[in-house]
This record gives C-alpha cells, structure tokens and sequence, in this order.
C-alpha cells in the first residue's frame, strides 16, 4: 500500500463534512478498481503462462499451482471491500437525510424556540 492510500485507510473522518466523506468513498472505489484491474491482468497472465509454450517445467506447474490457490481469495477481497464501500454510502446517505428531517424541524418548529 502506497503513501497516499495508507492515508485514505488511516485518516479521522468527520461525518458532519459528506463532501470529504464521499471523496474518501470515491479514493476507496478507485482503490478497489485499481486492484480489480491487478488481479484481472494477473489472471491473464497467469493463464498465458499456463496455455502456451512460454514456460515449462517443474517451476512453473508449481508457479501456476500457487496462482490457483490464491486466486481463490479474489472474490472474497474484491467482495468485501464492495460491501465496505456500500456500507460507507449508506452511513452518508442516512447521515444527510436525518440532517435534512431535522433542520426541516428546526424550521417548522422556530418559532417555539426560546432563546435566553
């Protein structure tokens, strides 16, 4: 993890500020592109490697064989991070809308307000 998306994972988020909430919803949902697009050129890699004469032997059946079994936590990741993202979205969501209800109270009801 690079210098700038540790800062995204590691950073206090305000909630009460949405826009900087949705730009580090954004950073995690480009992050999550950037590895969706690693694994995805990897697999393609890997299968080359698998289907043609690049490379035989031992080394490789042993490579490929590795590959196959982490590739296997592919979907999980992707998945979890998806939910995560989701997850995010809905805190903000449900933040702006429970703002709204309530500054729409405070207008409807200003006038029963006793200021000292």
């Amino acid at each position: 993890m690079n210098q700038s998306q540790n800062e995204i994972f590691h950073r206090t988020i305000d909630i009460s500020n949405s826009d900087e909430f949705e730009n580090i919803i954004r950073d995690l949902k480009s992050s999550l592109n950037r590895i969706d697009n690693s694994f995805k050129n990897e697999n393609n890699f890997m299968r080359k490697i698998d289907k043609t004469d690049i490379w035989f032997g031992e080394a490789q059946e042993k490579l490929y064989a590795k590959y196959l079994e982490l590739s296997k936590c592919y979907n999980p990741v992707v998945e979890s991070l998806s939910i995560y993202i989701k997850f995010l979205e809905n805190v903000v969501s449900s933040y702006k809308n429970a703002e709204l209800v309530m500054n729409n109270d405070i207008d409807d009801n200003s006038e029963n307000f006793i200021v000292n």
